[in-house]
């Protein structure tokens, strides 16, 4: 019998019978490094989507705001704004502060306002929630000069947002690596009970290998729906019914299993 690899493993997963039968009679462990390469190429999609919905929701959101920043400047410890005090920057749609500058001494808190954030002369107090707030002092910059107006925000704005799939990828492939192996897991109990019902010779770990690669097509059609911007309603729900027929079908492959001189060879754990 041929042997298979991961990377055939991305298109025959989706038909072959003789790939089936290699996954069960063949490969070894529970192929979860299989599964972690699968996942590893079809989150890239995700995380540039998420870099697109951020781009947008920057568009749309920081820019009001953004526009309204004034230039300030922190040297050796103290904030200077080119505006009268105390400026505020509201937002569009309620007219209510959001972030008070104020470097004349007035505003001295938080107390009474529904601003976000106060810059003082000497610090930045930020409202972590309802009841706490947390006080920043620019001391910490006594030595640097810093300048920050509307110019140089979305710079930095844009920098983040380049840098944003590269920070929230690693993120995401373990949160699919875990949900991917519990649903290989659950859909591994009535495979079994099948494959026993079929009195066909898988143990345990054969049939969790089968039903982790049968979640391959559900990964690539995901990956391609997202390439593609197509949102199906009860993605989630299709995509476990898909991996079950296609479990149903790797366990079936199995009946046509032929042995060969070479079936019992040690594979390396995949």
């Amino acid at each position: 019998m041929q042997k298979h690899s991961v990377a055939e493993g991305l298109y025959l997963s989706f038909f072959s019978r003789p790939f089936y039968q290699d996954v069960g009679r063949r490969w070894k462990g529970f192929c979860l490094l299989y599964l972690l390469a699968v996942i590893a190429v079809c989150t890239i999609p995700s995380a540039l989507r998420m870099q697109s919905d951020l781009r947008d929701l920057m568009a749309e959101e920081a820019t009001p705001y953004i526009r309204q920043l004034p230039r300030i400047t922190i040297a050796k410890g103290v904030l200077s704004a080119d505006v009268a005090m105390p400026y505020r920057i509201v937002n569009p749609k309620t007219g209510e502060p959001v972030l008070i500058i104020d470097t004349s001494g007035q505003t001295v808190s938080l107390d009474g306002s529904k601003a976000f954030a106060l810059a003082t002369k000497s610090s930045l107090i930020v409202r972590l929630s309802p009841r706490q707030v947390h006080t920043y002092t620019f001391s910490d910059l006594s030595s640097e000069t810093l300048t920050i107006d509307h110019v140089n925000a979305y710079d930095i704005i844009d920098v983040f947002i380049g840098m944003y799939p590269f920070i929230v990828y690693p993120f995401l492939l373990a949160l699919s690596y875990l949900v991917w192996i519990a649903e290989a897991l659950v859909l591994s109990v009535p495979a079994r009970v099948y494959a026993k019902r079929l009195a066909l010779p898988l143990d345990f770990r054969a049939v969790v290998r089968i039903c982790v690669v049968s979640t391959t097509p559900a990964l690539i059609v995901g990956a391609g729906l997202l390439i593609a911007g197509v949102s199906l309603p009860y993605w989630s729900l299709l995509s476990m019914i898909g991996s079950m027929g296609f479990a149903v079908f790797g366990i079936q492959s199995n009946i046509h299993f032929v042995p060969t001189e070479n079936t019992d060879e040690k594979d390396p754990d995949r």
